[in-house]
């Protein structure tokens, strides 16, 4: 489930694929392979319409025409879906098993 997988990549010292800007949604999305269905860090804020990146920063959001719709008042979590050929971004249950990947960023490095 999501709060699963965003705990596998705490582990390994990142979070869920998020983004802030733009220019990383498109740049992850031009690089890295996914399944039809797989989490993002991107979760509602309490019973809002607002959502928040995993790290607690603001994102970038490119919802599916509808979405966020928060089906059956329990779509907490996100994911991209494709949906007409189309992936974008979908607000769904929390619980559900779906593929992920990992954000891990580097930290600055300081030159001597």
């Amino acid at each position: 489930n999501a709060y699963e997988a965003e705990l596998r990549c705490r582990k390994q010292g990142g979070h869920l694929a998020f983004f802030r800007t733009r220019s990383e949604y498109d740049q992850y999305r031009a690089t890295v392979d996914l399944p039809d269905w797989a989490w993002i860090g991107v979760q509602r804020i309490g019973d809002t319409g607002n959502f928040i990146n995993v790290d607690g920063t603001k994102p970038y959001l490119d919802w599916h025409k509808g979405e966020p719709n928060d089906f059956g008042y329990v779509e907490d979590c996100a994911d991209f879906g494709i949906r007409d050929g189309v992936k974008k971004m979908n607000d769904i249950r929390c619980d559900l098993a779906n593929p992920y990947s990992c954000r891990i960023d580097s930290p600055p490095q300081v030159k001597a």
